[in-house]
């Protein structure tokens, strides 16, 4: 996958991740606090932020706290639903 790509992918499972905690009604501690701190808050914010990507793993988490799939994370979103 080109570099382009990549980062695309980044910017939208980032953004992505901060939706679904915002229509989940969550702070980034909140979220944590869900999650039993198995990541730190930097981290999340570097994922939110689109600077890296998270794994499958933690997106599960991040989607079982939130209500959302894993396949949601892929899928861009209307930003406005947040």
């Amino acid at each position: 996958m080109p570099s382009d790509d990549l980062a695309e992918l980044r910017r939208v499972i980032g953004s992505n991740i901060r939706l679904a905690r915002r229509l989940a009604g969550m702070s980034q501690e909140r979220l944590l606090a869900e999650v039993d701190h198995v990541f730190v808050r930097q981290q999340l914010s570097t994922w939110e932020n689109g600077r890296q990507r998270p794994g499958d793993v933690n997106l599960i988490r991040i989607g079982r706290a939130t209500g959302q799939t894993l396949g949601w994370f892929y899928e861009p979103h209307d930003k406005s639903e947040g």
